[in-house]
């Protein structure tokens, strides 16, 4: 009874664990493509984006050090965004 009971318990933590880890992964794809979005709306385009466990990192090249600024506020304004290493370079800089 014992030994069944461990088990049951060891599978429920497997499943769980995997679960969360997919929910994990959703989160991330939303981020992202939440944080593009907010990009493309304010016409932020050719900046990379990448997102692991709501950390973003943002890559690119951009006009301008507003525009460089700008597309780390979107980022930042994003819900589930815990942080944004703003990666971007500016042109002729």
């Amino acid at each position: 009874m014992r030994k069944r009971l461990l088990m049951v318990l060891f599978a429920s933590v497997v499943v769980l664990s995997c679960a969360g880890s997919r929910t994990a992964s959703f989160d991330d794809a939303r981020i992202k493509e939440d944080v593009i979005g907010a990009l493309n709306g304010d016409h932020l385009k050719g900046i990379e984006v990448s997102v692991t466990s709501g950390h973003v990192i943002l890559v690119g090249l951009v006009p301008s050090d507003a525009a460089r600024a700008l597309a780390a506020t979107d980022a930042e304004r994003v819900p589930g965004v815990v942080s944004v290493d703003n990666q971007i370079d500016v042109e002729n800089h």
